[in-house]
């Protein structure tokens, strides 16, 4: 009986796996949700380590760039993110400080604001301004760069 749940427990883990890697801690939650015993999921996650399957910082550096890259997220939301998915501190922090030499979060916002213009045109210049605000600042961006690209976006289409 013991063997069929490991089996199970063991399938359920590869088939999170096969959709998208996960963090040590994502596994473990996920497999506890179902019900299987932490010796299971102890021995399980072990041996998906001892494969590789697992890596908590290999997640980590995908993880960033793929929300960098494809949701325009900040550094700090992501780095929020990956808090949850449970990733160390220091795993963060090295994989971030190692990411933000090929991302600019200026640039990223510049890009956001850039699309997000056509949306708000005909708008209130307040009201328009207050949403491209608020649309950043949702997505983690400082004060400091949500102003600079909103002004400099009215600049340029003076």
């Amino acid at each position: 009986m013991e063997n069929s749940i490991s089996t199970k427990a063991e399938s359920y883990a590869y088939r999170l796996l096969n959709y998208r890697p996960r963090s040590e801690q994502e596994i473990r939650d996920k497999l506890k949700k179902r019900g299987f015993a932490e010796e299971i999921i102890d021995c399980l996650v072990l041996e998906l380590k001892n494969r590789s399957l697992i890596d908590d910082y290999n997640f980590a550096r995908l993880w960033v760039r793929s929300r960098l890259q494809s949701s325009g997220q900040s550094f700090s939301n992501v780095r929020r993110e990956l808090l949850r998915k449970g990733i160390a501190d220091d795993i963060i922090e090295d994989v971030t400080a190692q990411i933000e030499k090929d991302f600019n979060e200026y640039d990223i916002a510049k890009g956001l604001i850039e699309t997000r213009l056509r949306l708000v045109h005909g708008l209130d210049r307040h009201k328009a301004q207050y949403r491209l605000y608020s649309y950043l600042k949702r997505r983690g961006f400082s004060d400091n760069i949500i102003y600079r690209v909103i002004n400099e976006a009215y600049t340029d289409t003076k």
